[in-house]
């Protein structure tokens, strides 16, 4: 029964006419880029990490204090290389609520997303590269420092906090000025813009505070999902999630995609930990201290954590879905060729940083220190 599936489905394939060829190739191009994209991405915040992962440090100059500020400077292009992305997606947001040619919202709506993205993030940059003490001839943090740690927790958290209550003044003059007054639609767009905003901030904070694979390791799961869930439901799918929001989705494929997603995330995880369970890669993810001497505890809380951010993916993308259903459109946006806008690609993206954010803030425990260890 299942050959014989697999087998249909692979005539389909064998049988699309040309455009559809077309329109695959160009889907294969466009993803191409965007890989490539987050590869830079990926690189510069890796050339930026200063953290104590000798496996994965560059130095960029002999003098220590030359070098935290070269790769302060990094760290100012790795949120400088986020921005296409947010402006993308706030365009996308003005043109789903107030039309495309609506320029006065877009500016306001970017400078309020963009504060709350870039502000914090800045500051935490300005503060740790270039006012933090070093110690040693490698220009490492001094991570005994802990009324330094002190003063970056509270500049970062004041910031952020600055940069939320700006979006929501900016948002609520732009509901009142253009008469956006339907509750349903005013909560939706506050909802909409918090996601986007709180989303593409924790890519940022977590890129800088826990290192490039930590955001590697985030970005590869929420990709594991959605790839093994539309894979395995293609070939294995009959019961759909929802007939509405999104009927090509089916339970079959969750459960079975929750699975191998597990398994290659896990994978990962020993790869680039060098197949050490106590490798500084695993303490950057698994951000709990009580448990990093139980290698069972650890890797048990490396399927939590992988189960979690497969979870939130799914239920971002049905989000985003649904409101696209909402609104009667077919994508967001048309900035990616064939795969639709930037909250087409970011759906699930922006639901999985946001919630490991709040993993990391909330539920570790947490002291200024130990967070920005």
């Amino acid at each position: 029964m299942i050959t014989k599936k697999f087998n249909k489905n692979l005539l389909k394939i064998n049988n699309i006419n040309v455009n559809q060829k077309q329109v695959f190739w160009n889907r294969f191009l466009m993803a191409f880029f965007i890989f490539l994209y987050w590869m830079l991405i990926m690189v510069v915040c890796l050339i930026s990490d200063n953290s104590l992962n000798d496996d994965w440090y560059i130095d960029l100059s002999e003098n220590p204090i030359l070098n935290l500020k070269y790769k302060g400077i990094f760290a100012y292009l790795f949120i400088g290389l986020l921005v296409p992305f947010i402006y993308g997606a706030v365009y996308e947001i003005n043109k789903l609520f107030f039309g495309a040619y609506s320029k006065k919202t877009f500016i306001f709506m970017l400078i309020g997303i963009l504060t709350l993205c870039i502000l914090p993030n800045f500051t935490f940059i300005t503060k740790f590269y270039y006012f933090t003490p070093i110690t040693g001839s490698s220009g490492h943090l001094n991570p005994d420092a802990t009324s330094n740690f002190f003063t970056i927790f509270t500049l970062f958290t004041m910031t952020l906090l600055i940069g939320f209550i700006i979006l929501l003044i900016i948002l609520t003059y732009l509901i009142i000025d253009y008469g956006l007054l339907d509750l349903k639609s005013v909560l939706l767009f506050f909802i909409l813009n918090a996601v986007v905003g709180f989303g593409f901030f924790s890519i940022g904070f977590i890129g800088l505070l826990k290192s490039w694979l930590v955001l590697f390791f985030v970005l590869s799961v929420s990709g594991f999902t959605d790839v093994f869930a539309y894979l395995t439901g293609l070939l294995f799918g009959k019961t759909q999630m929802t007939k509405v929001i999104s009927p090509k989705k089916t339970w079959e494929g969750f459960f079975i995609g929750l699975f191998v997603t597990i398994l290659a995330s896990l994978l990962l995880i020993y790869f680039i930990s060098f197949g050490d369970s106590t490798h500084n890669t695993i303490q950057d993810i698994v951000h709990v201290p009580t448990i990093y001497e139980n290698v069972i505890g650890r890797w048990s809380f490396l399927i939590f954590l992988v189960i979690g951010i497969s979870l939130i993916s799914t239920i971002g993308d049905l989000a985003f879905s649904f409101l696209k259903r909402e609104y009667l459109i077919k994508d967001y946006g048309t900035l990616f060729k064939n795969h639709g806008g930037v909250l087409d690609r970011f759906d699930s993206l922006l639901f999985a940083f946001t919630l490991y954010t709040i993993l990391l803030f909330f539920l570790s425990g947490l002291t200024e220190s130990q967070l920005f260890s």
